[in-house]
């Protein structure tokens, strides 16, 4: 059972929604602005750009230089802050508004799931 499951009947409620989610929101039919890593197409659907990378950890390889000062997510780092992370690679942590930010401000309840329930 994964860990984020802390009981065999939630495990099933979320792999339930996650395969319902995946007919009505998922298909083959996919068009992106940005190419590459599934990181690039997940940052740039939730808050509408690549740009805005505020920190980085253990390196540079997935960033590069946007402008004005600015860095530009062009690789599939890892999230700062998240315990899934891998310590050992590339992080990066980003700033400015997305959409989490705008459903939670309305208290809309809201995920993401991303890569395997496994």
């Amino acid at each position: 059972m994964p860990r984020y499951c802390t009981s065999r009947r939630i495990c099933e409620s979320l792999y339930c929604i996650y395969c319902r989610a995946n007919g009505y929101a998922m298909s083959d039919n996919n068009f992106e602005t940005t190419f590459g890593d599934s990181t690039l197409g997940a940052v740039n659907l939730i808050s509408g750009q690549t740009n805005g990378v505020i920190d980085l950890i253990n390196g540079n390889s997935d960033e590069v230089d946007g402008g004005d000062g600015s860095i530009t997510l062009i690789g599939e780092p890892d999230p700062e802050n998240d315990v899934c992370s891998d310590p050992t690679e590339d992080l990066a942590y980003l700033g400015g508004k997305n959409i989490g930010n705008l459903l939670s401000a309305e208290h809309v309840t809201w995920g993401w799931f991303s890569a395997a329930l496994t």
